[in-house]
């Protein structure tokens, strides 16, 4: 796959992602053209993953982190409002085939219409 295909995917999933390495440092993030989540700059590559939310949330985000990397959790599952809209944040750790911790990836989406419109979701599930 070229890079160009690659990025293509990302802004094509209904989700963004960031991924943080082994040091907490972000390496990516994508930007959906589907769903909008979090404002995400360039200049928060290379930085620290508890530096790239409100300080408020620093503690509570690397505690969970921190909780992921010790293998506590297989994953951790948050929402919050952003406005009007209502956000699903999940944290997972990336490791190899191996089983060795290689970073976190933290994935985001825009659950508005499930949330707000069930009745509405009901109606397009498909049994296959």
């Amino acid at each position: 796959m070229t890079p160009e295909e690659i990025e293509g995917i990302f802004r094509a999933l209904p989700l963004e992602v960031t991924y943080g390495d082994i040091n907490d440092r972000v390496r990516f993030f994508s930007e959906s053209e589907i769903t909008g989540g979090f404002v995400r700059t360039k200049t928060i590559l290379g930085r620290r993953i508890p530096f790239c939310h409100p300080p408020r949330l620093e503690k509570y985000v690397m505690t969970n982190v921190e909780a992921l990397k010790k293998g506590q959790f297989k994953y951790r599952e948050f929402w919050t409002r952003l406005g009007d809209r209502v956000i699903r944040v999940i944290i997972a750790p990336v490791k190899n085939r191996e089983g060795k911790l290689l970073g976190t990836l933290e994935i985001v989406e825009d659950l508005t219409d499930v949330v707000n419109n069930p009745e509405e979701v009901k109606k397009k599930i498909l049994v296959l």
